[in-house]
């Protein structure tokens, strides 16, 4: 966006017509509310200063975007997650669209997802199908109407291929074309390979035993007409191609996908996860076999509790999407990380990372910290910011008066050879039920640090001077960063006893991070604060 890479949230603006009450429920249900209507999207890494909210590239209805190059010309959505029921367009009931002032915005529907009504015997089919009488008498029904039912994306896609197991979290993309699609992973999976452990694989239509697993296919459904094209990701993988042998047409090579989808596909968070558990054990290598024999040396995945409170729910930490710079990279990538400890441990032990950019797509990594060195895990940090003062008597006052402390997942940041954990806090108050940012806290691995913005917060764990930059929560981490002082940096003694060489050094490093943070370089701004810290010490000894 505007020739840099961001990461970006989005959610769908569907339509949920379960509570639609009036003179006419049917009507209103199936004729006139029949499709939701557009998106927001919002940066991950910035916050509304002053109201602690989101800001947004994409908003409003219609939508409107602050992006240059990214509209929205297609906003209805026909099809999506929350879908039920059917709908029948191009009747005579005209179809609500969007509010307008005092006033509402109607739309005729002019693709072609549905199957006529036309022929009386289809209307009476449909009407035994539904068990609903107005499909055959309604005199809004006319020659033109069109009946669209499937239109939950999960329920479509099991319909047309059920021999494939689908990921839980379909996702919204804006095509370059201006038009909505929902892009879906699909898996070919076996519970019958030979000598592999059988896991379980989290999937759409519920948890599934596997011990063979692939992200053989990825799907794109079309959120105005519904059309569903299945690509192949794997086509090396023979479940893959004995479907296709059967059903040959079906599935297009991922090359035939277009080049404004292409850029959105990623490593699917259900197969990764799953394939995470595994590794847990088989991370040891053939000279390891015996400590793998004797069932030593096993990981486990962190538990992430729901809030700060000692009796707090725990769960197993999922992995999660990242734009950072892999250690010994320079550009920052699309990632998914998940963080592992040791077994009965609570220290990090290592971290994997699946990459989703072209080029690299699927490529598994993994990172581990030397076995001598002591790193936080995400329970320890936990730990950390509760037993901090300071953050303990701010939770306890925000927590009375009508309002509600709500904690954002706690970020594991890998930096260099450390990690860098960021948990953003929101305050919820009981009228509005809008969280807003109230706080971020970041810690390493000897201090935390709570402050309004992430730029305070960070500025106070490094000692570095706060830059004005805009409120952020890191999409970009700083790429792996020498502790050596600045080079070319010779101190000479003055009479006022600043050293004028490093002061000089210490004005540039600052402007080059306040640069990088304004174009949401993480990595250069990493280093540039670190370049500036290095300085001050050399300062400060003087």
């Amino acid at each position: 966006m505007n020739g840099q890479l961001r990461q970006v949230m989005l959610a769908a603006r569907e339509l949920n017509v379960n509570n639609l009450t009036g003179a006419n429920p049917w009507v209103n249900q199936h004729l006139f509310y029949t499709h939701g209507y557009g998106l927001v999207m919002s940066p991950v890494n910035e916050v509304n200063q002053d109201k602690g909210g989101p800001v947004f590239f994409v908003s409003d209805i219609p939508p409107h975007s602050t992006v240059n190059g990214l509209t929205v010309t297609r906003p209805e959505l026909y099809f999506g997650e929350n879908e039920s029921g059917y709908a029948v367009v191009r009747s005579s009931q005209p179809e609500f669209d969007y509010p307008s002032g005092d006033a509402n915005a109607s739309t005729v529907y002019s693709g072609n997802a549905g199957i006529s009504l036309r022929n009386l015997l289809v209307r009476a089919l449909a009407a035994y199908r539904f068990g609903d009488v107005d499909l055959l008498i309604s005199n809004a029904i006319n020659s033109q109407s069109r009946l669209i039912f499937r239109r939950q994306i999960i329920d479509r896609v099991q319909t047309l291929a059920p021999f494939l197991k689908y990921d839980t979290d379909p996702y919204l993309v804006v095509g370059t074309d201006g038009k909505l699609y929902w892009m879906m992973d699909a898996y070919t999976k076996s519970d019958q390979y030979p000598y592999a452990k059988v896991t379980t694989l989290h999937a759409a239509d519920g948890d599934t035993d596997v011990n063979y697993v692939r992200n053989s296919v990825k799907v794109v459904i079309d959120a105005y007409n519904g059309s569903v094209n299945f690509y192949l990701s794997d086509p090396r993988d023979p479940l893959i191609r004995a479907w296709q042998s059967i059903f040959p047409g079906m599935f297009q090579p991922l090359s035939a996908m277009p080049a404004g989808l292409i850029q959105h596909i990623r490593v699917p968070e259900g197969m990764f996860n799953t394939l995470s558990d595994i590794y847990r054990r088989y991370h040891l290598t053939e000279d390891q076999v015996k400590v793998f024999f004797q069932n030593e040396d096993q990981w486990d995945i962190p538990q992430e509790a729901k809030d700060l409170t000692a009796n707090s729910a725990k769960t197993d930490m999922e992995g999660y999407y990242v734009t950072m710079s892999l250690p010994g990279q320079t550009d920052p990538e699309y990632l998914l990380i998940r963080p592992f400890t040791p077994s009965g441990k609570l220290n990090m032990i290592a971290w994997l990372s699946a990459r989703s950019d072209p080029g690299h797509y699927g490529e598994l990594l993994v990172y581990d910290f030397p076995k001598q060195s002591q790193i936080y895990g995400p329970e320890q940090m936990r730990a950390s910011i509760n037993q901090d003062p300071d953050i303990s008597s701010a939770i306890s006052l925000w927590n009375q008066n009508g309002s509600q402390v709500l904690w954002g997942n706690l970020m594991v940041i890998p930096i260099g050879t450390t990690v860098l954990y960021v948990q953003p806090l929101y305050l919820q108050a009981s009228q509005s039920q809008i969280p807003e940012l109230q706080r971020v806290i970041v810690g390493d691995q000897q201090q935390v640090k709570m402050r309004n913005t992430l730029d305070e917060a960070l500025a106070a764990l490094t000692g570095a001077p706060l830059t004005s930059t805009p409120a952020v929560a890191p999409s970009t981490t700083p790429a792996p960063v020498s502790t050596a002082p600045s080079a070319g940096v010779t101190p000479s003694a003055t009479p006022s006893g600043i050293n004028p060489t490093l002061a000089h050094s210490a004005q540039d490093h600052l402007q080059r991070a306040d640069d990088a943070a304004r174009k949401g370089d993480w990595g250069t701004y990493g280093k540039e604060l670190d370049a500036l810290k290095h300085d001050i010490e050399a300062m400060n000894k003087r």
